[in-house]
């Protein structure tokens, strides 16, 4: 994103505001395109930066954009993913009004990455186009459609490694039926859902998907995939994200072996060639102290951002229970797979941190819940497990993940990441996992921030009638050091 360095003038920041005011102090446009009716701008609210969407002036006294605001703060809300921006609270600001408050990331939109570094190695391309995937397929799990995905509405951390999807105001899905419109960004949108009385499909957004990929791909090497995406007909497209993943790792798969027979007869033709020439003598060394040998550069791919891992296949559950193996073992088993899997995800998540958002997940042990999401979806997909065991067992999970943590180093190891993270990430400071303020002169508002990744508040009242304005000020600073505590 390029943060404009001009203060926007549509905000008054005359006063400096006190962590407690509800103004937002050093506002900066990010990002204000000339066809949407939205701005995106940068700023520290109670103490916190962070980015909010407002309407543009022009559009404020309009109901029905007010409305569609209101929207896609609904459907961002939902939405819970490493790979989508987190959408924090929705606020009715000074000045703009409502205001959807997200997390604040550096780095800068797809197209402007692409437009910086115009040739992405493969590697990139890859990792790239998968984080999309794996976003998009969680959008599709909420009963959602994206259908704006594109360039700009793809964002990259500083160092390229990490995506966000962003901007869910074109999104259709059930529950919005009055706000549900086609359209989309031409060159991008899939051309079926510009058409009246169209209905959003997983395929609109594998479109999409497909024209980000050939935007990519200068130099060929997904095109097999992304043709497919980009099909006319939406039947002939990829069923899901999920089997673009696929489709790039099966292709890949096959490049390997397919040079297999071309390395062994370059081998072959160097030994050869090495056992026919004549051999030379070696000329003298005048000081044989002075010889070094020189140091072997080895090069390797880094490994790619962990991800959520996948539910298990129908194929594999049939097979699980066609060993006929007793329920609590292969629960056992499934349950260890699952927060070794989520744990390592953290550890990995910890050392690569990137954003207040991602700082305060970690603080909460977001793992554990996530975790708790996939053995309840095993559960429920494993035939011979009755409602009363799910119950029973989704019951007993936090202590299983207590035990997991307890019965060796895994929570020495999680301690020393975050000590070594936290000396290197030192310009992420501001993570919170509770807040507290007042509205009005006595209503304490404590917000606190869950496993889930879900924050909820709560409000209390301050008894300060009566008292003078010290007395008061004594009283409010006392409740509210001990929300904080508690």
């Amino acid at each position: 994103m390029v943060n404009n360095p001009d203060t926007d003038s549509h905000f008054d920041l005359a006063d400096a505001p006190s962590p407690q005011s509800d103004k937002m102090a050093e506002v900066r446009l990010i990002h204000e395109s000339t066809a949407g009716y939205c701005a995106v701008y940068s700023g520290v609210y109670r103490g916190r930066r962070v980015a909010f969407k407002v309407l543009k002036p022009q559009y404020r006294a309009s109901e029905l954009h007010r409305q569609m605001l209101r929207k896609e703060f609904e459907v961002a809300s939902m939405m819970n993913h490493p790979n989508i921006i987190a959408t924090l609270r929705m606020e009715n600001l000074p000045g703009p009004g409502e205001a959807i408050l997200m997390e604040q990331i550096e780095g800068l939109t797809l197209k402007e990455y692409l437009e910086a570094n115009p040739r992405l190695s493969g590697k990139q391309q890859r990792s790239i186009t998968e984080q999309i995937c794996q976003a998009v397929s969680y959008i599709h799990s909420r009963q959602t459609i994206h259908c704006d995905l594109k360039p700009s509405n793809i964002l990259l951390t500083a160092d390229g490694r990490f995506v966000k999807v962003i901007d869910f105001g074109m999104s259709r899905g059930n529950g919005f039926e009055t706000l549900d419109f086609g359209g989309g960004t031409q060159g991008f949108t899939a051309p079926e859902n510009f058409s009246a009385g169209s209905q959003a499909t997983v395929a609109t957004d594998i479109y999409s998907i497909g024209k980000i990929m050939e935007l990519m791909d200068r130099g060929g090497a997904m095109k097999s995939v992304w043709l497919r995406c980009t099909a006319a007909n939406p039947a002939d497209r990829p069923g899901s994200a999920g089997e673009i993943i696929e489709l790039l790792r099966r292709r890949r798969s096959k490049i390997i072996p397919a040079l297999v027979p071309a390395l062994i007869a370059a081998v072959g033709l160097f030994f050869l060639l090495r056992d026919t020439a004549p051999e030379v003598a070696p000329e003298p060394v005048e000081n044989q102290d002075t010889i070094a040998t020189a140091p072997v550069s080895i090069e390797r791919e880094d490994t790619p951002p962990l991800s959520a891992p996948e539910a298990a296949t129908p194929a594999a559950e049939s097979k699980e229970i066609a060993t006929a193996r007793p329920f609590e073992e292969r629960l056992a088993e499934k349950f260890e797979e699952v927060a070794l899997t989520r744990f390592k995800e953290h550890i990995q998540l910890i050392d690569t941190m990137t954003t207040r958002r991602s700082w305060e997940l970690q603080q909460v042990s977001h793992w554990r819940w996530l975790a708790k999401q996939d053995m309840k979806r095993w559960l429920t997909e494993t035939p011979d497990a009755t409602p009363q065991q799910i119950e029973q067992e989704m019951d007993r999970m936090d202590h299983r993940l207590d035990e997991f943590m307890r019965t060796s180093d895994r929570t020495f190891t999680e301690l020393v990441n975050r000590k070594y993270a936290s000396a290197r990430k030192r310009d992420l400071s501001g993570y919170a996992t509770k807040q507290a303020y007042y509205e009005g002169a006595d209503t304490l508002v404590v917000r606190r921030l869950g496993e889930d990744g879900v924050w909820r508040e709560t409000r209390t009242r301050v008894p300060v009638d009566g008292l003078d304005s010290e007395g008061a000020t004594k009283t409010r600073d006392e409740a509210m050091k001990k929300a904080l505590a508690d």
